[in-house]
């Protein structure tokens, strides 16, 4: 299914194989070195200046921590946005480089990040394609025919699994504190069992050797790394809440692209699959890794963060219209819940009902 015209395509393109420019400087010095040093230094400051202040001096030391904590939380989405542009070889021009700046700020984020890029290039090959959805690297997403298909146990599980309070309150959790510990996958709805590979499993290894080493310490020296875990904990679960949101909402919308795999195409997949969101600020977008210009993402991944927003700008000058949307509408898309193939379109359960 295209709508996009042939040449508005060819076009597209040239344009999308130009950004591909990864520079080292500007991966290094401009992402890196201040994403890391506002990551410390954020935390530092709730951690070391602030929480003290809250414990012991007055309570109204609280909501200036809350604020740290908040901005901590930022500095931490995008330390993941980074990580992901290495897992997809992006973000500078050499493997050693992307792995370097990857690996380091995935120890801040919970995500061993070589396991967790294989199963994001899953996505990436089969976002939008309906005999693909299979729940890896991706929100599991049914048709309405195939959930009226599903015995009524199956209903009421898929029901809550799509609930937004267990996206909100639990996936966060479970996705960032679990599945990324787990080699191993299998999804309910799908005959799928999928063996990793060995530098996988060595990844997660490593990773979580590290964070046992530091929870021991932590739990042998609790006086002095109280501030520090709780500063670090309240942020990172905003964090990964931020992130779940961001992720549902840049695919879940109600104009999304499904198609079955005769008709799929990727370019479309990019195009009207997934959602561009304005942002009221050019601060903000580089805050979040710009990420919010997801359309491109999809289009070409190996696209470097910093090129997406002329990468976009330049797309649209030739025509390609991208689905958008707003920071009120994020909330709207959790009613977004299957794919009705008839009128080719996302629809909530009540409409279904």
């Amino acid at each position: 299914m295209t709508t996009t015209a042939p040449d508005i395509q060819r076009q597209a393109t040239r344009i999308l194989a130009e950004a591909v420019r990864p520079r080292a400087g500007r991966a290094f010095w401009g992402e890196f070195v201040p994403t890391l040093l506002l990551v410390v230094g954020t935390w530092m400051l709730g951690s070391r200046i602030l929480f003290p202040l809250m414990a012991n001096e007055s309570g109204w030391w609280a909501f200036p921590w809350l604020l740290s904590c908040v901005t901590l939380a930022i500095w931490l989405a995008r330390s993941f946005v980074i990580m992901h542009d290495a897992g997809h070889g992006a973000l500078a021009p050499t493997g050693w480089l992307n792995g370097l700046i990857g690996h380091t700020l995935s120890l801040f984020v919970l995500t061993p990040m070589t396991h967790w890029s294989q199963l994001h290039w899953h996505h990436h090959r089969t976002s939008g394609n309906i005999e693909q959805q299979d729940g890896l690297g991706d929100i599991f997403t049914m048709t309405v025919s195939r959930y009226r298909s599903l015995p009524a146990w199956q209903r009421v599980l898929y029901r809550g699994f799509r609930h937004r309070a267990h996206f909100l309150c639990v996936i966060p959790f479970v996705m960032f504190c679990l599945f990324h510990r787990l080699p191993f996958l299998y999804f309910p709805w799908a005959a799928i069992f999928r063996k990793p590979k060995l530098r996988e499993i060595l990844n997660i290894a490593l990773v979580d050797a590290c964070y046992i080493v530091a929870g021991w310490w932590m739990w042998n020296h609790w006086a002095v790394a109280k501030p520090w875990a709780i500063t670090y904990g309240l942020s990172a679960m905003m964090t990964f809440t931020i992130g779940v949101i961001l992720f549902y909402t840049q695919h879940q919308f109600e104009n999304s692209y499904y198609a079955h795999e005769a008709e799929w195409s990727f370019f479309e997949s990019g195009v009207r699959g997934s959602m561009t969101l304005r942002l009221p600020h050019w601060t903000l977008e580089w805050a979040l890794g710009y990420i919010n210009f997801h359309s491109v993402h999809h289009l070409k991944p190996t696209i470097p963060l910093y090129n997406l927003p002329a990468t976009h700008a330049a797309l649209q000058q030739i025509g390609v219209t991208f689905s958008q949307c707003r920071l009120g509408d994020l909330m709207g898309a959790f009613r977004c819940n299957l794919w009705d193939e008839d009128r080719q379109r996302m629809v909530s359960f009540a409409e279904v009902d």
